[in-house]
């Protein structure tokens, strides 16, 4: 089963969204998109509903 990180970070290479864009586009910071995807940190409900709507997922998918 796949982690959150590794969803988003397989998500925003499919897009070809940098980790610097991606925490520009979510009000963030590069080190922020980092510790996600290396699941060293958990994000907020608000924070994962932003990411989701970049690649048009869901939450719940992120988070299963």
């Amino acid at each position: 089963m796949d982690t959150f990180g590794k969803k988003i970070t397989a998500l925003r290479k499919e897009k070809k969204i940098s980790q610097g864009e991606l925490a520009k586009l979510i009000n963030t910071s590069t080190s922020v998109i980092g510790r996600y995807e290396r699941d060293e940190m958990t994000p907020s409900i608000e924070a994962a509903r932003k990411i989701a709507k970049i690649p048009g997922t869901t939450v719940g998918y992120l988070l299963d």
